[in-house]
């Protein structure tokens, strides 16, 4: 379902799914302009691999996209969350699908309901190298960043940087354990933060094995640096988004680890000092 939450009403269901106009609604919404929140659905759909749809806050719903799987029209599926760029265009990923059946990269007009494919993923080499997109990109000027859970040179995962155009500014492959990019299969969406940089997780790779918390620069050639290599103890195995504070400490969470095994909420300070807020 989608639903409105408000504290004199509580829960308003505005529209329940029905398989033929989406499946499994997990990425999320993003207003755009007028109002207007804009979603996926990891399955169902025409084909089962997905729609794009359109929902106003008093409930009016609309399907504007049928993914088609690895051809057709809107190559792609299960999408991924949608970034409104400063150009009004919404951009989005899909985790397979594509003439690779890699992942997809693309754009939708919100005003035509368009649906352009930006790029085809090619998994270890290739002209787009990556495979499997996850999170919700983020936008910079004329370029879309985002991660790929595995492909790349060593199959750990990419750090991307796509032109608006389609074309391919920058990637950069994670290199599991040890290397000049310590990390291995990103599963959460990136956060531009107010500093300027690019923060992320993986979910596996570096020092002890159970995934790192990185920034990248954002600039033309950005520098990689870990800011905590995470641990059985201390939380492992980060999931999830991050999300800023306005003094600039950024949160997150594991899905394992912590004294109890369960997880824990971490923080990064701003000078990437990692402290546990709360065990699971």
């Amino acid at each position: 379902t989608i639903f409105r939450v408000d504290e004199t009403n509580g829960i308003t269901i505005l529209h329940s799914f029905s398989s033929v106009d989406g499946a499994a609604p997990t990425a999320g919404l993003t207003e755009a302009s007028g109002g207007a929140l804009y979603g996926t659905t990891a399955e169902g759909g025409l084909h089962g691999f997905g729609v794009v749809f359109k929902i106003t806050p008093a409930g009016a719903f609309s399907k504007l996209i049928d993914f088609t799987g690895e051809t057709g029209a809107a190559k792609g599926s299960v999408p991924n969350g949608l970034a409104l760029h400063s150009n009004g265009k919404l951009y989005g990923t899909t985790q397979s699908g594509g003439g690779n059946a890699l992942g997809t990269l693309f754009s939708i007009d919100p005003v035509s309901g368009t649906l352009t494919t930006l790029a085809e993923f090619s998994g270890s080499g290739g002209a787009m190298p990556g495979q499997n997109p996850v999170g919700t990109v983020i936008t910079q000027g004329d370029l879309v960043y985002g991660l790929t859970q595995n492909g790349g040179d060593s199959n750990n995962g990419v750090f991307f940087g796509i032109n608006i155009n389609g074309t391919l500014t920058l990637s950069r492959s994670f290199t599991g354990l040890v290397g000049n990019q310590a990390g291995s299969r990103p599963d959460s969406s990136l956060l531009l933060a107010n500093d300027g940089f690019i923060y992320g997780t993986t979910e596996r790779g570096g020092a002890n094995g159970v995934g790192v918390a990185f920034r990248f620069s954002s600039n033309a050639s950005p520098s990689y640096e870990i800011l905590h290599a995470f641990s059985d103890q201390t939380g492992s195995q980060p999931s999830g988004s991050l999300c800023e504070r306005a003094d600039g400490a950024i949160y997150g969470s594991t899905a394992v680890g912590g004294s109890l095994g369960w997880g824990v909420l971490y923080k990064l300070s701003p000078g990437a000092v990692h402290s546990v807020i709360a065990e699971f």
